[in-house]
């Protein structure tokens, strides 16, 4: 096999087919799954799951960077982000040649200061007046991080879209994210088995 990546479109949420064949075929290979089923019941169009997906494979092929930042309700602590490229600005897509896509962060978004006439993101929303700020979460996003405290990953929702989608999202935690973690025992081994039916 010639390339940087796979990515996967599948109709259903069968990710043992999808990663067994990927395991098999393309050792090595970072990979994505786009499942078409979970983007219909999100109510968005699958081209924004792919592009996601895209976007979050050259930002962290291997699903393993993490970043250090301020925990999301805990501003004097530090955890470690996700160095997801998408995540945080889920909810906001916009059209490339009539196809929608995501929106993403840029490189500053993980940087402990916001930079005076800099964006955090590709489209620079303002909400409430204000762009993202670094480690921010604009409406229908959310984050995930790593905490040293509690020794677990977490999730935090913007709103009950974000947590609904998060929601939706983990029936397929057993895809690229989460086999990562599982393989670097950062993630509850037994849970992720439990869910794989392992």
């Amino acid at each position: 096999m010639r390339g940087d990546a796979v990515m996967y479109i599948w109709d259903e949420v069968d990710v043992d087919d999808a990663l067994g064949y990927h395991e098999e075929n393309f050792r090595g290979i970072p990979f994505g799954v786009v499942f078409r089923k979970l983007s219909e019941e999100l109510g968005e169009n699958w081209t924004v799951t792919f592009s996601h997906e895209a976007l979050e494979l050259i930002g962290d092929p291997e699903a393993n960077l993490l970043v250090a930042g301020p925990h999301p309700k805990h501003s004097n602590r530090e955890v470690f982000h996700w160095y997801e490229m998408c995540d945080a600005v889920q909810g906001e897509t916009y059209t490339l040649d009539g196809i929608e896509v995501s929106n993403f962060v840029l490189p500053l978004y993980f940087t402990l200061n916001d930079e005076r006439g800099s964006r955090n993101d590709f489209l620079g929303t303002k909400n409430g007046g204000k762009t993202l700020r670094s480690f921010g979460v604009n409406p229908g996003g959310y984050i995930g991080f790593f905490d040293p405290k509690s020794g677990k990953h977490h999730t935090s929702e913007s709103d009950a879209r974000a947590e609904k989608r998060v929601q939706i999202k983990a029936q397929a935690r057993n895809a690229r994210r989460g086999i990562r973690y599982q393989a670097q025992h950062i993630v509850e081994p037994k849970a992720i088995a439990k869910k794989a039916g392992r």
